[in-house]
Order: structure tokens, then sequence, then C-alpha cells
């Protein structure tokens, strides 16, 4: 039971009215944070020009100390970025349920393309490796993240995503390129 992760997906981190992130989502939303900077700042982390050990936990390495002494770690920062983007997905998600906005067929149709695509890479990596799929998902995304857990996120994600899309759209539509040139003409 502690590695299916059956107690963690009742464990809820982040929560709006009708949405939220349990802990299980949360370690995947970390990871990929996580595995997102590591991946853009590589070269940087390697030649030593950012201090961050992949090989160490992140909660015993040091991102920066405040004059006033107090010391934030690299899990600090990682955790304090994944709060806040998924409290901004979850303030979407209930500005679309407001709007009566909801996931379409296309919308599931490419979740399920992202976790196919994710399944094959954990499984290429898996046979490549020797090991099971199962070890290289949880070790990749944390102990008891399941593809069903990763599905909700990207649920979670596309739905936000769907509703500051409209949000742009109408801001496009409010303000054209007329509008934009007579502004700098009488300016």
């Amino acid at each position: 039971l502690l590695s299916n992760g059956t107690f963690e997906r009742k464990n809820i981190a982040v929560k709006s009215e009708n949405f939220e992130f349990n802990q299980l989502m949360m370690s995947y939303m970390f990871q990929s944070t996580y595995n997102s900077f590591y991946e853009t700042y590589y070269q940087y982390i390697l030649y030593g020009l950012i201090k961050l050990d992949p090989q160490k936990p992140l909660s015993s390495q040091t991102y920066e100390t405040e004059s006033d002494g107090s010391v934030t770690t690299w899990y600090d920062y990682f955790m304090s970025n994944t709060v806040s983007q998924c409290r901004d997905i979850l303030v979407y998600c209930e500005k679309a349920k407001e709007a009566g906005i909801e996931l379409d067929a296309n919308d599931r149709k490419e979740i399920d393309k992202f976790v196919s695509d994710i399944k094959e890479e954990i499984k290429a990596q898996a046979d490549k490796y020797g090991y099971s799929e199962s070890y290289v998902r949880q070790n990749y995304y944390g102990t008891g993240v399941s593809y069903g857990d990763i599905e909700d996120c990207f649920e979670l994600m596309y739905l936000s995503s769907k509703y500051q899309g409209i949000l742009s759209d109408d801001f496009g539509l409010k303000i054209d390129d007329k509008k934009i040139n007579e502004h700098y003409k009488n300016n």
C-alpha cells in the first residue's frame, strides 16, 4: 500500500472549490518542474555555474541565503514554484468551470497522446537499462505516481490552458493593429 499511492491519493496538497492536486499529482508536477529546469540548465549545472548536484537531496542543498541568515534550499525553490503553478492552474480551472468550458474529445485525445508518449518513453528507458516500467516511472516522477495521476494533472493543465487561450483570444479581439498604430501615432 505504501508504494502504490493509495494513501497519498487521499492527501490533498492544493485545492480550490471544485478542483485539486493530491499528493501524487504534486509529486508529478514537482518532478516535472525539476526535470524541466535540469534539462534547460544542464550545461550551467555541469560546469558549476549553477550549484545544484542531482546526486544529492535537494533539501540538503542551498539555493540562496537571505541577509537575515535564513536559507532556501533547492527543494524549497522547486516546491514554491510548483505550488504557485498548481494554484494558477486551479484558478483558471475554476474560471473555466464558471464560464461553462470543459474538455472536449479533441482535448482528451491530446491528453491521451501525451500520456501514451510518456508511457513509451518510460518503456524505452526500462528496456534500455533493464528495469521495470514501474521502477523507472516512480524514479522519474515519485513513488506511487501512476499514469492515472499523470493524466489527472494533464486534464487540469489542459482545462487551465484552454481557458487562458480563450481569454487571450478575447483580449486579442479587443486590441487590433489599427488601434495600436493609432495609439502610437497620437502619442
